[in-house]
C-alpha cells in the first residue's frame, strides 16, 4: 500500500511538473527541446523498463507477493525524482 501511494506521487509529481522543472532550469525558451528531450530519453526507459524488470523477478525468484527487486527498482528513482523536484518547486 504504502509502495503504490509513493509510487502514485512520484509519478504524479513527474508527470505535471516536467515543464515547469525544465522551464526553472533552462529557460522558457528552450523548453520544447528540452521536454521533447526529456520525452525522449525516458522512452528508452518505458522500452527497456519491462525486460530489466523480468530479469530481476527471474533472478530474484521472488514471484510471490514481495517483489522487493522489482520495488526498488521502480520505487527508488521514483522517490529521488520526487525529493528532486520538490526541491526546485
Amino acid at each position: 500500500m504504502a509502495f503504490g501511494i509513493v509510487f502514485g506521487l512520484g509519478y504524479g509529481a513527474i508527470f505535471t511538473q516536467t515543464s515547469a522543472f525544465v522551464a526553472k532550469f533552462f529557460g522558457v525558451d528552450a523548453l520544447p527541446v528540452f521536454v521533447g528531450l526529456y520525452y525522449t530519453v525516458s522512452g528508452f526507459g518505458y522500452l527497456f523498463g519491462p525486460p530489466i524488470a523480468g530479469v530481476l523477478l527471474e533472478k530474484t525468484r521472488s514471484w510471490g507477493s514481495p517483489y522487493i527487486g522489482l520495488k526498488l527498482y521502480c520505487g527508488v528513482p521514483m522517490v529521488i525524482a520526487l525529493i528532486a523536484i520538490v526541491a526546485v518547486k
